[in-house]
C-alpha cells in the first residue's frame, strides 16, 4: 500500500492519503488491472479494520482469513 501510494505520487503526480482510494486511482493509471484494483481495495478496507478496530476481530475470523484467504495476500504482494 505504502509503494502503490509511491507510484502514485511519484510517477503520476496524484496525491492519494487513504488506502482505499488507491485501489482505484493504481487501476486507473493502470499500475494494476482491474481484477487487481478491486482485490486491493478489499484488502485495504480489511487493513483498516485491523488496525483500528482490531478489538473487533475474534480469533476466529483471524482463523478464517489465515486458513481460506492467504492467497489474497500472497497474490498482492
Amino acid at each position: 500500500m505504502d509503494l502503490c501510494e509511491h507510484f502514485l505520487a511519484k510517477g503520476f503526480g496524484r496525491g492519494v492519503s487513504e488506502y482505499e482510494e488507491m485501489a482505484p486511482a493504481v487501476g486507473e493509471e493502470r499500475v494494476l488491472n482491474a481484477g487487481e484494483s478491486a482485490r486491493f481495495k478489499i484488502l485495504a478496507g480489511y487493513r483498516n479494520r485491523m488496525v483500528h478496530f482490531c478489538h473487533e476481530i475474534s480469533d476466529r475470523k483471524l482463523f478464517e482469513i489465515y486458513s481460506f484467504q492467504l492467497t489474497d495476500i500472497i497474490y498482492v504482494i
